[in-house]
């Protein structure tokens, strides 16, 4: 008997972004299986291979295959795929940040992530399985009505970790300071402007000597960014770098030179940055929020409330206790493990058994 194509569709593919590397991980873990697999998106980065465009999705398709559907916006797509009669399909849901953190910065922005939290409600009785990325994504899934929910969690995908940093960092941020970061697009949901208040009181009482990197694109969110910029000088703070976009190359040397990684982050579906923070062996500080926790497990160090000074009374703890920082990265590396390929493999195959009945894949 011939067995089905699994296929994955999703609006946008860009390179470099979390949900897209997914959908590349999925592919690789579905073609090392021997199975027929395409990834339709409609709009796709020119360096994205092997994609194929939307306008065939219809034409391709076989009642037998089964589908996939990466849901991180609303659009349009959401109820095309939700309509096709097809016995099988799956959405893996990215989550959607809540309209109201955009209101004052992106009024597109409000609009799409409404769209998609009401079309996120309305699909429910469409989708045979719906995955989270995360234990938090899945419980807002069983929430809205999903009936078989599962967890499906997102990994390091591709080679860029392998690279070599760019060393034109290296060399500019090697020079005695100690680096605090945050990696991670400017948005208010992940608040950068409580990372820099907790950086405030870290340079102020315990390290004059302290420089914060926020690593991350500001694109669609200026006006958020300008009032960062502003809440950097109202405070009189030295030492506050903003670096935009960066290539795979410079975020490497960002957590080459990183004594710690500190997120104020609200409202995170998973937060691939904790992922790379456990790869390159950075001591994570971060607030319990959404998805945070769920990513962290028990690695990294997590705080419930925002102390802004005793938060920044960790961060010394941290810095000055060798031992306290080999005990995060000791918890991080062992918490990495359940993110790697093989786990995520055996995650998929387990769901898609059950889709299509034991010892059919």
């Amino acid at each position: 008997m011939k067995r089905s194509r699994i296929i994955q569709v999703m609006p946008s593919i860009a390179y470099g972004d979390a949900v897209s590397n997914h959908a590349l991980l999925i592919r690789k873990i579905i073609k090392e299986h021997d199975f027929a697999t395409k990834i339709y998106a409609s709009d796709i980065d020119p360096r994205m291979l092997d994609i194929s465009t939307l306008n065939r999705l219809e034409r391709d398709l076989s009642s037998k295959d089964i589908l996939i559907f990466h849901m991180a916006i609303g659009s349009d797509l959401t109820y095309r795929i939700a309509s096709l009669k097809i016995d099988k399909k799956v959405i893996i849901y990215h989550n959607i940040t809540p309209p109201e953190y955009f209101t004052r910065y992106n009024p597109k922005l409000v609009k799409l992530v409404s769209q998609g939290r009401e079309q996120l409600k309305e699909i429910s009785s469409d989708f045979q399985l719906a995955l989270g990325d995360s234990e938090f994504n899945r419980a807002e899934l069983e929430a809205l009505g999903y009936q078989n929910t599962g967890v499906l969690p997102l990994g390091l995908y591709g080679d860029k970790y392998a690279g070599t940093p760019d060393y034109t960092v290296l060399d500019k941020y090697r020079d005695g300071f100690k680096n605090i970061i945050f990696v991670g697009r400017i948005a208010p949901n992940k608040k950068q402007e409580d990372v820099i208040k907790a950086f405030y009181y870290y340079k102020r009482y315990y390290n004059k000597s302290a420089r914060l990197i926020i690593v991350g694109s500001w694109n669609g969110m200026e006006r958020y960014y300008h009032d960062l910029q502003r809440y950097v000088k109202l405070l009189e703070l030295e030492d506050v770098i903003f670096t935009g976009h960066v290539s795979d190359l410079e975020l490497l040397a960002y957590y080459r030179i990183a004594r710690m990684f500190l997120s104020m982050s609200e409202h995170e579906g998973f937060c691939v940055p904790l992922l790379e923070c456990m790869h390159f062996k950075v001591p994570i500080l971060a607030y319990s929020a959404a998805a945070v926790p769920d990513t962290l497990g028990e690695a990294g160090l997590i705080f419930k409330e925002k102390n802004y000074p005793a938060i920044a009374a960790l961060m010394d703890i941290v810095d000055k206790h060798p031992s306290m920082a080999l005990k995060l990265i000791e918890s991080q590396t062992e918490r990495l493990k359940d993110f790697d390929e093989r786990s995520i493999t055996t995650k998929f195959w387990q769901y898609i058994n059950s889709l299509q009945g034991k010892g059919d894949v």
